[in-house]
């Protein structure tokens, strides 16, 4: 009997650990939301006087975090942010914000000065960025007098960024190599019978 009670006892145990392991994947998880981040363009300069002309969520924020929302690059641990803060009195001329729980987009192309989708350029943000992966980060916040960074939930697309070139873009996303001038010169001459000839 008494091997008995230690067997169920080591089982019971493997069985409280094997739910501690899942239950600590799931909460650290949980501060993700699923949804596809797209913005245009997909690349750019951090000089770029306009950093997106249109950034496009496929969900919106869930219930209870639909105070308030931004837009925000993360690097090692430092956050800057991107836009001004969506609210739900956001005009419906900037897009959707997404608090109503519809998918997000804010877009430039109906409101050109639309402040929500960015409103400063790369190379002016809080914490410049380094050369390597960031991170594009919309955030919904429960609160908008007290928004949550650590443990609202947020989307995230994955970015780049080469601090030699300034050039930032969507991770996985070739950056076309920008054309270069070319010169050609040509010589004419005048023949016999006044025609010209080009070389």
């Amino acid at each position: 009997m008494f091997k008995t009670s230690k067997k169920i006892a080591a089982l019971a145990i493997a069985g409280a650990m094997a739910f501690g392991v899942i239950g600590t994947a799931q909460a650290a998880s949980a501060q993700q939301i699923v949804g596809v981040i797209t913005v245009t363009p997909a690349f750019g300069n951090a000089a770029d006087a306009i950093l997106f002309e249109r950034l496009q969520v496929t969900a919106g924020c869930p219930v209870g975090f639909q105070a308030t929302a931004g837009t925000f690059a993360i690097q090692n641990g430092l956050r800057s942010n991107l836009a001004l803060a969506s609210t739900p009195s956001t005009p419906t001329t900037d897009g959707s914000t997404g608090l109503n729980g519809a998918p997000v987009d804010l877009n430039r192309f109906i409101s050109p000065p639309n402040p929500h989708v960015s409103n400063k350029t790369l190379d002016s943000i809080t914490n410049p960025l380094v050369t390597g992966d960031w991170e594009l980060r919309r955030q919904c916040f429960a609160s908008s007098t007290a928004p949550n960074f650590a443990s609202d939930p947020w989307f995230s697309l994955a970015m780049t960024f080469d601090a030699a070139t300034q050039n930032w873009a969507v991770k996985g996303i070739v950056v076309p190599v920008p054309a270069q001038p070319t010169t050609v010169s040509l010589t004419a001459s005048l023949n016999a019978n006044n025609s010209a000839t080009v070389t």
